[in-house]
């Protein structure tokens, strides 16, 4: 579910940048352009509980994400200090259009008029800037791989956000434990050191039996990440600091495909696949990532896919940070597409 909501997503991000890369800097055309952003919001928001049942899947992340991008393409800004300011100013101007549906945080706003995704946008993303992103850079500093260092920056931005995922589930009581148990994650070694990791297993323990899920710290982590990703990268994914790392992998193959695919974009959370047929029963992969140190985490995933869809042919996969759910996503629609010629030709019989 989680997958399909990020999906559809996906193109409305290009449609917000888009959006706010077109507004003039006139007097005036930042207000034209909040009434913009939040009519393509709203339309993403639709689309997303189409998808997911009616599940809010990512409401939150939509928002912030939203105006990230958005603020980004509107100032023309990479450095994250000047993409928060211009979201912030974004998020700050009135949306003249009224949600009819309350969301869990709408609700716990009542009682904590500070906490949540629209308060945090409008103050110009403060535990993102102050607190998310330097953990997951100094983690990067200490030589930590990058899942280790986005887990610790999720972990420092759980031990002080009024997380309003959290506050609906379970009070300032169940908030105050979150925040405690990231806390002594952290001050055990982080995620990587073994005495941090028993700390890990009981927050997850914790989390999993009074069915808390951190949300929102989630959704501010995912803010770092964009904001780092475009630092490093630019607009167009490109920066003479980019050193690729290269796995290349075999595996034999069973099934034929169809026809070429192309899938994914080369921009920062993402990553392209490239991947021609072909009938020599095998399958060569060539990965080339930004992110160093995830050859285990690569191998599992490509290992898993290829046991279930063992697929002669060429895949070439140009990373840039994405998940593994991601890229296990990028890989079903490659399968998709390329089987589209034959079922059409078994159509037409």
């Amino acid at each position: 579910m989680f997958l399909r909501s990020a999906a559809v997503l996906e193109p409305w991000f290009a449609t917000l940048a888009r959006a706010a890369a077109r507004a003039p800097g006139t007097p005036g055309a930042a207000l034209r352009l909040r009434r913009d952003l939040g009519r393509i919001g709203r339309r993403a928001e639709a689309e997303m509980l189409a998808a997911t049942g009616g599940v809010n899947t990512h409401r939150g992340a939509l928002y912030s994400l939203g105006f990230l991008v958005a603020g980004a393409a509107y100032a023309g800004a990479c450095a994250p200090a000047e993409v928060a300011l211009a979201a912030g100013e974004l998020a700050r101007l009135p949306d003249i259009a009224v949600r009819q549906a309350r969301s869990h945080g709408d609700l716990v706003r009542d009682q904590h008029p500070r906490a949540g995704a629209a308060v945090h946008a409008a103050t110009g993303f403060p535990v993102t800037m102050r607190t998310a992103l330097p953990a997951l850079r100094a983690s990067r500093r200490r030589g930590a791989g990058e899942q280790v260092a986005r887990l610790d920056a999720l972990l420092a931005v759980m031990a002080v956000l009024d997380d309003t995922c959290v506050l609906y589930r379970a009070g300032t009581q169940g908030l105050g434990l979150i925040r405690r148990d990231a806390a002594a994650v952290l001050a055990a070694g982080g995620a990587a050191s073994p005495a941090g990791r028993r700390q890990l297993d009981r927050l997850d323990r914790s989390c999993r039996t009074r069915r808390l899920s951190p949300g929102g710290a989630a959704d501010v982590l995912a803010t770092a990440m964009f904001l780092d990703q475009l630092d490093r990268y630019g607009h167009n994914g490109d920066t003479t600091e980019t050193r690729m790392q290269t796995l290349n992998l075999e595996y034999r193959a069973a099934h034929s495909a169809a026809g070429r695919a192309h899938v994914g974009v080369v921009g920062s959370g993402d990553l392209e696949i490239l991947f021609e047929p072909g009938t020599d029963q095998t399958a060569s992969v060539r990965v080339r990532t930004t992110v160093d140190g995830f050859d285990v985490v690569w191998r599992r995933v490509l290992d898993a896919f290829f046991a279930h869809h063992p697929v002669a042919g060429r895949y070439e996969l140009n990373d840039f940070g994405a998940t593994p759910g991601i890229v296990s996503l990028r890989l079903e629609q490659v399968l998709q597409i390329s089987r589209k010629p034959a079922s059409q030709e078994r159509k037409g019989q």
